[in-house]
């Protein structure tokens, strides 16, 4: 692995590669490409290669260099994606990386952290970890490769590179018309197959999440024993999560969290001196709900932004906590970040069985509950766009509810 981290180095200056400039009659168009790409992602019964998902620029100070060795393939249903991962992890400002083993069996997850000596096994609808995430994005083995980018706001052919040796065109994509969103994508030549994938914007282009694909096997023969399930080593902390309920699938929104519109789950937790809080108890207010833990680089880039909007709406209807869960060492380590950190708002603790209500596979989670119990918005990981958007879910909702008081009113005068 540590060749792999070596390699990561150098593609840091990578961020948004000259490439050499290619007419578009050349090659068709890129709707053409991606197309084509998504055909030939849909074709593979398995697949073998080596990753990188890094960060450059101020993302490199933010985001874990994660390597590994990935397998991947389809059971003989095609049904279900079945996995398996080993690797390292190493955290910003850490002095040497985490090794990780994960194996999805297409219906359940486990996963090693060897550097926290814990296990981690539940059922894939109920389980996300960022290892997946990083080294296997939704680009092989499905049918739904590219349908996002094929909705966005610009799709362009802009030149042709090299990616370890296999000749490769590249697309960028902007899902927005002004470019804060960008992605630009290098698929082999003929293979169709991706290779390296920057996230960046035009304001920001050195900020960069960085994708890239190494000694890529398309369709070799994996020993059927990589998908068994890991067993939990001794003396390691183990977490077992339940199954979805037939309730909780039911309710399930196309992001994997509870749809808008549903019931928000009731839960009770203790706050930061002990007193019990519970969601019954705020009707009639928005509730923001953050789940996160003290290990988790997301999270913590979040709770800036929900103390802004503590303060924002502290004099009106809303209340805004985050909920410790999953937490690696007790409430202790999470109480003394905070205390190091100086945050204000409320904190809640012991969230793991409400997090397990609320579909948290990944953290940060946060949901918008409604004032009348309802999920409002619902979101995993962190973006500071969808942030800003929080405050304006709130406004609406808080201008819905002043509308539906002042309204007696008026039939009242009439």
């Amino acid at each position: 692995m540590k060749n792999l981290i070596t390699i990561c180095a150098l593609v840091c200056v990578w961020a948004l590669p000259v490439v050499a400039e290619t007419k578009p009659s050349d090659m068709g168009s890129a709707d053409d490409l991606l197309l084509q790409a998504r055909k030939a992602a849909a074709k593979l019964r398995s697949v073998s290669y080596t990753a990188s998902h890094l960060g450059d620029g101020i993302l490199s100070k933010r985001l874990p260099i994660t390597d590994g060795n990935v397998k991947a393939a389809l059971d003989a249903s095609r049904q279900f994606t079945r996995v398996n991962m080993v690797g390292t992890r190493m955290y910003p400002q850490a002095n040497s990386p985490t090794e990780f083993e994960y194996v999805n069996t297409g219906r359940w997850i486990t996963h090693i952290d060897h550097g926290r000596r814990s296990f981690d096994r539940g059922a894939t609808k109920t389980v996300q970890h960022q290892e997946e995430d990083a080294l296997f994005p939704p680009f092989f083995l499905t049918n739904d490769a590219y349908a996002t980018e094929m909705k966005a706001a610009e799709r362009n052919l802009v030149g042709e590179e090299t990616v370890d040796g296999v000749d490769c065109h590249v697309v960028e994509v902007a899902y927005d018309s002004k470019g804060m969103r960008l992605t630009r994508f290098f698929i082999g030549k003929k293979d169709l197959l991706l290779r390296r994938m920057i996230r960046t914007s035009r304001t920001a282009p050195m900020n960069a999440e960085i994708f890239l694909v190494r000694n890529l096997k398309v369709n070799p023969q994996l020993d059927a024993s990589l998908f068994e399930p890991l067993s939990a080593p001794t003396a390691y902390r183990s977490m077992v999560r339940p199954s979805l309920t037939p309730a909780q699938t039911a309710n399930r929104g196309g992001n994997g969290l509870l749809a808008k519109g549903t019931e928000a789950p009731d839960w009770t937790l203790p706050d930061a001196e002990g007193k019990d809080v519970s969601l019954k108890s705020l009707r009639g207010q928005v509730v923001v709900i953050d789940f996160w833990a003290s290990w988790c680089g997301p999270c913590k880039m979040a709770m800036p932004y929900l103390q802004q909007l503590s303060d924002e709406f502290k004099d009106r209807a809303v209340k805004v906590y985050s909920v410790n869960c999953r937490e690696r060492g007790g409430d202790a380590r999470a109480r003394q970040y905070l205390k190091t950190k100086g945050f204000t708002y409320p904190q809640l603790f012991e969230g793991d069985q409400a997090a397990n209500a609320y579909l948290v596979r990944g953290i940060p989670t946060i949901y918008v509950i409604g004032t009348d119990g309802k999920i409002l918005m619902a979101e995993r990981g962190f973006r500071p766009q969808k942030m800003s958007e929080i405050g304006k879910v709130i406004n609406e909702e808080l201008n819905k509810k002043q509308a539906r008081i002042k309204s007696p009113e008026k039939t009242q005068e009439g």
